[in-house]
């Protein structure tokens, strides 16, 4: 039996002109939508979508990196351009 350790995940979620921008800290991965609700719906799905792929090709899921510096410094510095933020843990 294989065991995965499961680590945290950071979701933040920005205004960013007339749409919302949702992205992971630790993983490089970003969605966008007209709502923050929406925003937040598809970064679920690239997320699974991540997911799926690394375990379907053998790879660590967090070997996409993590976000750009600037997403990184608005999460640690608890920006107020963040409008909403989640925590989960992801294998």
């Amino acid at each position: 039996m294989e065991f995965t350790m499961a680590r945290k995940l950071h979701t933040i979620i920005l205004k960013d002109g007339d749409h919302f921008v949702a992205s992971g800290v630790e993983l490089d991965i970003f969605a966008q939508g007209k709502t923050k609700e929406e925003a937040a719906t598809r970064l679920e799905t690239v997320l699974r979508a991540e997911i799926n792929e690394a375990k379907d090709s053998g790879r660590d899921l967090f070997d996409l990196g993590p976000a750009p510096e600037s997403i990184q410094r608005l999460f640690r510095e608890s920006s107020s351009k963040i409008i909403s933020q989640d925590e989960r843990l992801v294998a």
